[in-house]
């Protein structure tokens, strides 16, 4: 069969999976493992063991190679790893213990270099898993890393890097981790496909934050696919087109320009404010990760950022980012933006997020567990860190400080004194910063809406994260996609949760806003306004087309909308009502989401 461009006749549709990620793109498949290969074992000759060192330490050469191509890699990133951590791989390399060990097996067994490493490696990691001393637990992430570079060398496979393509590719992963995404090359990366996942796993955020489409939790989906094959993403459609025929790509091209004529359509939005027609304004801020989305926020009309997730600062790098490093990031968020209100919320780490320190330490239910400001409390060296950073860059523009997953009273009170701590030691160093910097807390945890009223005269802003408050409300995990259909943001459960918050908000004078994906979703807009928020924050690339929805829409006709979905009493009559609403109103919009 006569290949084209790496293009086969016999084209594969998939239309499983979740739709996280609007768009259509194409690119060759890149399949991601994380496994360590399969290691052969078989007996060698003793006269043959010289001829298995010499290809160990040609593997160990390379392996060098690697880490000083990724470490110059590093030297020369705006977002910058420890460059420590790569020189104790290089070391590892060369420890005299490890290699006299090998040396002593392979002599001893007689068997394939391979089989001698990896078990000498095994041996490593799991000697160090079982050590009290939490440094060497830490430790056994950088062994296996060890191991699956020497290992790929001497089996002759090539190990992926995404953080360094050459074309255009479509990643296939069993799921992304977070700091995966952080890391990976912008350039080339042109949609995501994961097995596992939902429209509010850090995957999804992440593709939305890049305007990406993306499609995840598709069963065994590595098992279709090869290196190399070619894959369009109609992520508007929700289709998979595995080795498309020259037909198929042509139309598809076209469809992409469409789509992105479409979204073109609604710049002249940008520069307006997002005001209903009875003159009813809302602002519409920005939900950012890194750094490379600030542009964006402005060329999509963003008023601010309503939400910086600061834990991808820890996340992108192999240790913890230093106070200095710290604030040269947040300082020049503040400074980019201009003046404008940005939201820094401080490290929400754990539940899918998570350092070597938590999977060291390997929960049972991670998401109800040591993350988030639990864990910051339980880490004072590293919560004082970012605060001391916060706080001095809060003298270059209009900074708050966000608090996460907190869930009563005395819990806020302890980080409100904490934060008192870390002022006295800036005025005794005599360090500048905004004394007066607005305060304010997340809304994602049952009884901290449940006890709103209590909390609000503690802060000067809520912002409800729907993601966690929805998985939490309705005992969902959010990633499973075994239980995804039941994760829904309509459930009436949530929606009088989000107007309780709201209202004891409004009882207390202090603004309440949505930063979790639900406010990203033009099609919750005028329930939610009509419930009571005034700030909605999102994906900046939904901004758009949330102005557009509140631009057409009167203040009067939402509130009236609100006060009937909540008197429904179930899911399905909750929808129903809501895209009767919506068609009626909007049907354009809804042949579009829908299509």
């Amino acid at each position: 069969m006569k290949k084209n461009n790496n293009i086969i006749n016999k084209e594969k549709e998939i239309t499983r999976g979740i739709v996280v990620s609007h768009g259509v793109s194409m690119g060759k498949a890149l399949v991601l493992t994380s496994d360590i290969p399969y290691v052969p074992k078989y007996s060698i000759m003793r006269s043959q063991i010289a001829h298995e060192l010499d290809r160990l330490e040609e593997a160990i050469q390379k392996t060098k190679q690697d880490i000083r191509t990724i470490k110059k890699k590093a030297e020369s990133e705006i977002i910058s790893a420890n460059l420590n951590y790569f020189d104790a791989h290089l070391l590892m390399l060369d420890d005299p213990v490890l290699q006299t060990q090998i040396k002593t097996d392979i002599h001893n067994s007689l068997l394939n270099i391979e089989a001698i490493v990896d078990n000498a490696l095994n041996a490593i990691a799991k000697k160090m898993s079982s050590m009290d001393n939490e440094y060497f637990k830490e430790r056994v992430a950088d062994v296996r890393d060890i191991q699956k570079r020497v290992l790929f060398h001497l089996l002759g496979k090539k190990q992926i890097d995404i953080q360094s393509l050459a074309e255009d590719v479509i990643i296939v992963s069993h799921d992304l981790t977070v700091s995966q995404t952080a890391n990976m090359d912008r350039r080339h990366v042109k949609g995501f496909i994961t097995e596992v996942g939902g429209k509010t796993s850090h995957t999804a955020i992440f593709a939305r934050a890049l305007e990406l489409p993306a499609i995840v939790g598709i069963s065994d989906i590595r098992s279709e696919f090869k290196d190399g094959d070619y894959i369009i993403i109609d992520a508007n459609h929700g289709k998979i087109i595995a080795n498309p025929t020259v037909k198929n790509i042509k139309l598809y091209e076209t469809a992409k320009h469409v789509y992105e004529r479409f979204i073109k359509k609604l710049s002249f939005l940008n520069q307006l404010p997002a005001e209903s027609t009875d003159h009813h304004k809302i602002n519409l801020n920005a939900n950012i990760e890194i750094l490379d989305e600030i542009d964006s926020t402005k060329t999509h009309g963003a008023e601010g950022i309503g939400l910086f997730r600061s834990e991808f600062i820890f996340l992108e790098s192999i240790d913890l980012p230093s106070e200095e490093r710290q604030f040269e990031v947040y300082k020049e968020v503040l400074t980019r933006m201009n003046n404008m209100p940005v939201v820094i919320r401080t490290i929400d780490l754990g539940g899918d997020k998570l350092t070597k320190e938590h999977e060291a330490y390997q929960e049972s239910n991670p998401f109800l567990g040591w993350r988030s400001i639990r864990y910051c409390l339980s880490k004072p060296e590293i919560f004082r860190t970012q605060l001391r950073a916060l706080l001095r860059a809060s003298v270059y523009g209009k900074l708050e400080i966000m608090f996460p997953m907190i869930s009563g009273v005395d819990e806020l009170l302890m980080v409100k004194e904490f934060v008192e701590m870390v002022k006295n030691d800036l005025r005794k160093e005599k360090i500048e910063f905004n004394n007066d910097i607005k305060m304010g807390i997340m809304i994602e945890v049952p009884s901290a809406a449940l006890s709103a009223d209590a909390l609000a005269p503690h802060v000067d802003f809520f912002s409800i994260g729907t993601n966690d408050l929805i998985q939490y409300t309705l005992a969902v995990d959010r990633g499973n996609e075994k239980v995804s259909y039941l994760y829904n943001s309509l459930h009436p459960a949530v929606l009088r949760l989000i107007k309780m918050t709201i209202s004891a908000g409004e009882s207390h004078n202090i603004p309440v806003e949505m930063c979790g994906e639900m406010a990203g979703n033009p099609i919750n807009s005028v329930l939610l306004i009509g419930l009571g928020l005034k700030e909605l924050s999102m994906s900046s690339v939904f901004i758009p087309e949330v102005k557009k929805v509140i631009r057409s829409s009167s203040y009067i006709e939402a509130k009236k909308l609100a006060d009937e979905i909540l008197a429904l009493g179930n899911v399905d009559k909750i929808e129903k009502h809501l895209m009767t609403f919506m068609r009626t109103h909007f049907p354009y919009l809804i042949d579009k989401i829908m299509s």
